[in-house]
C-alpha cells in the first residue's frame, strides 16, 4: 500500500481495503446496490482529497468516516425531498378512527 519513498498510493488504498469499505457501506444501507452506489460516491470523494487522507493517521478510519458522513447526508436529504414534495402536502388526511 505504501510507497517506498512516502505516503499510500490510492491504488494501493483501494486494493487493500475496498472489501472493508463495502462491507461497512452494507451495513449502513442494508441493500447490496446501495453500498454499492455509496462506496463509489465515497471513493471518489477520497480520490479527490487523497493528498489529505493520505497524510492521516489513519486513512481507513479517515475513509469510514466519510463513509458514515455521506450516507447521512445522503439519508437526510431523501427524507427532506419527501417531507417538502408539495405533491404530497396537497393532499388532504383521511379521519380514521383509533385503532383498538
Amino acid at each position: 500500500m505504501s510507497t517506498p519513498s512516502g505516503p499510500p498510493t490510492f491504488e494501493g488504498f483501494v486494493g487493500a481495503y475496498s472489501g472493508a469499505l463495502g462491507r461497512l457501506c452494507f451495513q449502513l444501507t442494508g441493500s447490496p446496490d446501495a453500498a454499492l452506489d455509496l462506496a463509489q460516491d465515497v471513493l471518489e470523494r477520497v480520490y479527490a482529497k487523497w493528498p489529505k487522507v493520505a497524510r492521516a493517521d489513519h486513512p481507513y478510519a479517515y475513509v469510514r468516516r466519510m463513509a458514515v458522513n455521506t450516507h447521512l447526508n445522503n439519508t437526510r436529504r431523501r427524507l427532506t425531498t419527501v417531507a417538502s414534495d408539495p405533491a404530497t402536502l396537497d393532499r388532504p388526511v383521511e379521519d380514521r378512527p383509533p385503532a383498538d
